[in-house]
């Protein structure tokens, strides 16, 4: 409801208005707030050309408004500061399809990748965090945020490699050796 008062131009006559025949109600969100909690992974020492690692992170709305979610990815780093370096041409990183494109205001959300280690990929310990962006869906203003409060590592090896210096048949007769 409102109080309106001004002067008409042509008589210069005081005008008041109190009260509306119609009333709306606006509600007032404080804006779209992410935070990466947690970056976590199951395997701790992983193998060059390995495929099918899973890394998952947790995103938390501290705002009321939602988040429009524009973007997400994983950060691999060799340094534990996670903003020095960039490991990421180490891996391969495909995002669920099912990762979220909304965060309702006190919401959360996992967002999950698949990660494959490229055969090159740089040996010893990799720290892995994250990124998110995106909107408040009531203004469209930018939200984003660098790097979790928890982040997880793991370590690369090179892949293993068998090889053989002899091969002796027990019976002495030549043939064929089979290996299973």
């Amino acid at each position: 409801d409102a109080t309106v008062s001004g002067k008409d131009s042509n008589s210069n006559l005081s005008i008041s208005d109190n009260g509306a025949t119609t009333t709306d109600q606006i509600t007032v969100e404080s804006k779209a707030a992410l935070a990466i909690l947690t970056v976590y992974t199951t395997p701790t020492l992983v193998s060059r050309s390995q495929t099918g690692l899973t890394v998952k992170f947790d995103v938390q709305n501290s705002g009321q408004a939602s988040a429009n979610i524009t973007g997400s990815s994983l950060k691999f780093s060799q340094s534990q500061t996670l903003l020095e370096g960039n490991e990421n041409n180490n891996y391969s990183v495909t995002p669920s399809v099912n990762n979220a494109t909304l965060i309702t205001g006190g919401g959360s959300a996992t967002f999950e990748y698949t990660v494959e280690v490229y055969n090159s990929a740089t040996l010893g310990t990799a720290y892995i965090s994250s990124l998110i962006s995106g909107n408040d869906a009531n203004s469209g203003s930018s939200v984003s945020v660098t790097g979790a409060s928890n982040y997880d590592s793991w370590t690369l090896q090179s892949k293993a490699q068998i090889s053989f210096s002899s091969v002796y048949s027990l019976d002495e007769v030549p043939g064929t050796v089979t290996i299973q």
